[in-house]
């Protein structure tokens, strides 16, 4: 009886010590691929780059969780890189339609003082003739209504 006692607590010490080792194994195999994750997610906030991913072979599910998350942070990646473009293309409509716009104020400008040089000179060049014209109509009538007489 006491033999028996003793083989089961062996097998019991060593099935306790296997199950140790299996669940540790089981563990490390869950836990690696999730602090690879993790490491990635630390390195791409840090770097501000999104291309590439953890390297994640498995056929499990953190293997395909892994695989998901590599292509969509390629995505991501692409979608910044197309953003930023849009940005820099978007700055340099901007840049030359304030361009095109400070043009237009200068010509107006130009054309609001030419203006007003034509009509000064028209005001300085006509006015005494018309002034002449008047005097001379004034003249004119006073004549015409002495003949009347």
């Amino acid at each position: 009886m006491e033999k028996v006692r003793s083989i089961i607590a062996v097998i019991m010490l060593v099935t306790i010590i296997i199950a140790v080792f299996f669940v540790f194994r089981i563990s490390s195999s869950i836990t690696t691929p999730l602090k690879q994750l993790m490491d990635y997610f630390e390195n791409s906030s840090l770097s501000g780059s999104f291309a590439g991913g953890p390297a994640m072979a498995g056929k499990d599910e953190i293997g395909m969780l892994g695989r998901y998350f590599s292509a969509f942070m390629d995505k991501l990646d692409r979608e910044r890189f197309k953003l930023n473009q849009e940005i820099k293309e978007r700055r340099e409509v901007e840049k030359a339609l304030k361009k095109s716009e400070d043009g237009y104020r200068e010509a107006q400008e130009l054309g609001d003082k030419v203006r007003r040089r034509i009509g000064q000179d028209l005001h300085d060049d006509l006015c005494p003739h018309l002034i002449g014209i008047h005097g001379l109509c004034s003249v004119l009538r006073k004549n015409l209504v002495k003949k009347d007489m």
